[in-house]
């Protein structure tokens, strides 16, 4: 196999997504704008991805990294904001952007194998009863690709989460969402016990555009302090030779 063939052909395919993927973003944070003014800034955000995606070996776009990376462009502008997406491509989001050929969302997948143990520490109720729907966690991996940004309308509530995020441990996207979802878990416990109803019920809640943000920030930080990802860790099989979240050296300042 010709790894630089496949590489060159890699990176090719990552340009052309992410090109696509930024003209259809930022509408959600830009309904006052003009046409032409999001037009302006969504070629902004295609060429601080292709800097960031060319400019480091082994760094590979992913859908999604358009959300986090229209959020810092629109918060810090384009020169801080290319650094920061850097930065984040190979710390906070590597499990994200290490591809080899093709993209796969495996890490992301092993990663929330945590989440139900998460769960069955904060709710052993709403755990048991997922479990027995055996709904997977697949409505979970928009939280990790994006840090909640694809489901936002407020620019403001955004930058507060990202704030947060970029302070705090890889793994703090999945300990909000989860802090979101038990704020209503009656919707989830109010439902007949079924893979499809419990998913749907899941993919409805009231998430944070809805929710009072700070609160869920608190709730997420207590849940971090009491169930830390290595605690989470040690009751869950899982591999870990590809996975950044286990081995961050980054310290919860929030």
């Amino acid at each position: 196999v010709d790894v630089k063939l496949l590489r060159k052909y890699s990176a090719v395919r990552g340009l052309v997504n992410h090109q696509v993927d930024s003209e259809r973003s930022l509408y959600a944070f830009t309904s006052t704008w003009t046409d032409e003014a999001r037009n302006e800034k969504q070629l902004v955000l295609q060429r601080l991805l292709n800097n960031v995606v060319s400019g480091q070996q082994d760094v590979h776009y992913y859908q999604g990294l358009h959300d986090i990376a229209g959020v810092l462009l629109l918060v810090l502008g384009e020169g801080v904001a290319t650094r920061a997406v850097e930065r984040l491509a190979t710390h906070h989001l590597r499990d994200c952007t290490r591809r080899v050929a093709r993209p796969n969302l495996e890490p992301i997948m092993d990663t929330l194998r945590l989440m139900p143990v998460l769960i069955s520490r904060a709710d052993p109720e709403v755990h048991d009863f997922i479990q027995a729907s055996e709904c997977p966690n697949i409505f979970a991996v928009v939280w990790m690709l994006t840090w909640h940004s694809h489901d936002l309308r407020d620019l403001e509530t955004a930058a507060r989460l990202f704030d947060l995020f970029i302070a705090s441990h890889p793994l703090m996207p999945m300990y909000i969402g989860v802090a979101a979802m038990l704020s209503s878990r009656h919707k989830i416990l109010e439902v007949e016990c079924d893979l499809g109803m419990v998913h749907s019920a899941i993919s409805k809640l009231p998430m944070l555009g809805e929710l009072d943000t700070d609160m869920v920030i608190r709730k997420a930080l207590e849940l971090y302090r009491l169930h830390p990802p290595r605690q989470l860790m040690k009751l869950t099989i899982m591999r870990v030779d590809y996975m950044v979240v286990f081995y961050s050296t980054i310290k919860l300042t929030a």
